[in-house]
């Protein structure tokens, strides 16, 4: 059994919140955004949860790491720094 199938079967109730939502992840090619990334590529490809992915960070489009090109299509990326952003809001709802 890998990491993300142990996640999710642990977390079953929890991630089952997560089918049908939009979610930003702001950091997301850090070591943190890596490993959730993984775990919800693996839901998308899987488990054929319908989320879809925006991952903010401020690494050039053109640098991403070879990791992040092959994740799932519902996966996607802006470069975006978020700190520059006076009336940032992020609202998350499950």
């Amino acid at each position: 059994m890998n990491d993300q199938e142990f996640q999710t079967q642990e977390l079953k109730v929890e991630l089952k919140k997560l089918d049908n939502k939009k979610i930003l992840l702001t950091g997301g090619l850090g070591f943190l955004g890596y490993n959730f990334l993984l775990l919800f590529n693996f839901l998308i490809a899987n488990k054929k949860y319908n989320i879809n992915i925006i991952v903010y960070d401020i690494v050039d489009k053109k640098k991403l790491p070879s990791w992040f090109l092959n994740l799932n299509k519902k996966i996607t990326y802006k470069k975006e720094n978020i700190i520059d952003k006076k009336n940032f809001y992020l609202h998350v709802f499950l």
